[in-house]
């Protein structure tokens, strides 16, 4: 019977997404097996501090010959702090590695253009391996294949719930199930509710998202929302807030002259979009909440409310009341 397929020299594991990272560092480790497992296997982590004896050591430690019947395996954490020299040592030992030795780079980047990932890379295709975090579209299905592996239920409300508690980070995620759970053996169904009462904030809200609920008056969302975070937030709050009243008056306008939703969100784009690439038709989407928000206030109402604001603002330039003056605004523009 053939043998376990034997490792390249050297792999990258680059990318910022840790639990990506941790699940392979796990794979490799469960290579070394046998009572020799604890000798073959070297960590360390890199640091920019490093001098010429770390170097000779962790060569060494490559060049060491395994105790089992495998290869020995050296991992480097946090490798994108290696000092030059080294990785010019390294270099050099990928040019005549020993063949019963596997080294596992993990870091967060690694510049494609250096000596060091050209010459892992040389070694095969499946030498640099790809941690990257997901992007914000694909977050949601990574949330729901991980409640899947732990038995788990997600509805689609608690799913977006723990995202917003928590972030994007897939190792807090993970562990934010884990812990439900630990907490719960029989847990088969998420809800929103539970996630709300179980999981805690770890995430400031997203400015935009405490605006949409203002002006949406949904004003009992808004007041959870900056409950739940730091005074650091509200300057980021307020300055969403003003900016959706603004579209959301100019809405109302354009509306009274006889334009239609698709053509209002396309010249609010031109109006308010942020940076100059994103004052075009394709990006009216960004504006639909204000448009359709401007229906739910009278034009007094959004005059009043961005008559409001500077008070708002200038409580948040160092009033002692800085907080209760922003929910004091919420409260008047929802009611």
């Amino acid at each position: 019977m053939a043998g376990p397929l034997r490792l390249l020299a050297a792999y990258a594991a680059l990318g910022t997404d840790t639990l990506k990272r941790d699940r392979t560092i796990t794979r490799f480790k469960d290579r070394l097996d046998g009572p020799a497992a604890f000798f073959d296997l070297d960590e360390l982590t890199a640091t920019s501090s490093m001098e010429e004896e770390d170097s000779a050591r962790l060569i060494a430690s490559l060049n060491q010959l395994p105790m089992g019947r495998g290869q020995r395996l050296v991992i480097v954490r946090d490798a994108q702090e290696l000092p030059a020299s080294i990785r010019g040592d390294l270099v050099a030992y990928l040019a005549n590695p020993n063949p019963d030795a596997s080294l596992l780079l993990v870091a967060d980047k690694l510049d494609a253009r250096s000596k060091l990932y050209k010459a892992i890379a040389a070694l095969g295709k499946a030498a640099i391996i790809r941690c990257d975090a997901p992007k914000g579209k694909d977050v949601g299905s990574q949330v729901q294949r991980m409640a899947s592996e732990l038995g788990l239920h997600m509805e689609p409300l608690a799913q977006a719930e723990l995202i917003d508690r928590v972030g994007a980070n897939p190792a807090l995620l993970s562990r934010a199930l884990r812990t439900l759970r630990e907490q719960d053996p029989e847990l088969s169904h998420v809800t929103e509710g539970l996630i709300r009462s179980s999981v805690a904030r770890t995430e400031s809200v997203a400015p935009w998202v405490v605006a949409d609920a203002v002006i949406s008056r949904n004003g009992r969302k808004a007041l959870e929302f900056i409950a739940e975070s730091d005074d650091g937030s509200l300057i980021g709050y307020h300055i969403w807030i003003t900016r959706y009243l603004r579209e959301a008056l100019v809405a109302k306008e354009l509306e009274a002259e006889g334009w239609g939703e698709q053509r209002g969100e396309e010249m609010l784009a031109e109006r308010f979009g942020e940076r100059p690439q994103e004052k075009t038709p394709a990006n009216a989407w960004r504006h639909r909440a204000p448009w359709r928000a401007s229906r739910r206030f009278s034009r007094a109402e959004l005059v009043s409310a961005l008559a409001g604001a500077l008070d708002v603002e200038n409580a948040l330039k160092g009033s002692a009341n800085e907080k209760s003056e922003l929910v004091r605004w919420i409260c008047s523009i929802c009611a």
